[in-house]
Parts: C-alpha cells; sequence; structure tokens
C-alpha cells in the first residue's frame, strides 16, 4: 500500500506536465506523458513480478540438491560456538555477581 501512494502521488504531481496546453507544451507533453506511463509501468511491473520472481526463485532453491553432512557450526562473536538455551544438557549460565547493596 504504501508504494502504492507514494506512485500515485507521484503520478499525479506530474499530471499537469502530461495535459499542459499552451505554448511550448509539445516538450512537456512529451516528457509528462513519458513519466507518467513510465511509472505506472514500472509500479505494476514491481508489484506483479517481484513476488512472482521470489517464488520462483524459492521453488527452484527446493530443487536443488542438498549438500550432504552436518550444517557446520559458525564460531559467534565471543569465540564460542553458539548453544541452545533451551538445551538442558547445555552449558549453565555464570552466577550474576554480587552487587552494590546485596548482602
Amino acid at each position: 500500500r504504501p508504494i502504492l501512494m507514494t506512485s500515485f502521488a507521484f503520478i499525479f504531481g506530474v499530471l499537469p506536465l502530461a495535459i499542459a496546453s499552451g505554448p511550448g507544451s509539445e516538450m512537456q507533453n512529451a516528457l509528462g506523458i513519458a513519466v507518467v506511463y513510465g511509472m505506472l509501468g514500472v509500479t505494476f511491473f514491481g508489484l506483479i513480478f517481484t513476488p512472482v520472481f521470489y517464488v520462483i526463485c524459492r521453488w527452484m532453491a527446493g530443487k536443488l540438491p542438498k549438500a550432504p553432512g552436518k550444517e557446520r557450526e559458525l564460531p559467534t562473536s565471543f569465540g564460542s560456538t553458539p548453544h541452545d538455551p533451551f538445551d538442558p544438557d547445555g552449558p549453565e549460565p555464570a552466577p550474576a555477581a554480587p552487587r552494590q547493596g546485596d548482602a
């Protein structure tokens, strides 16, 4: 919806250029018509083609063979491998350090 609102606001803003009349309006009309129809085409092309292209790419990715073996574990920024926080066999968190006022 925001894409359509922005696109149509731009198109309606350029519309006076496309329907201009008077001296020198031939150049304005040509430019305005090109911009209006170009923006209409790009808007609908983007709204229709982009989701279809995404679905086709996802479908094709599902058809590709998977690499054998287990996924490798990449180190985190802390230098250790990531772990599942809900795993009962996982590492225990370090006890909190006592704070001032805790007695």
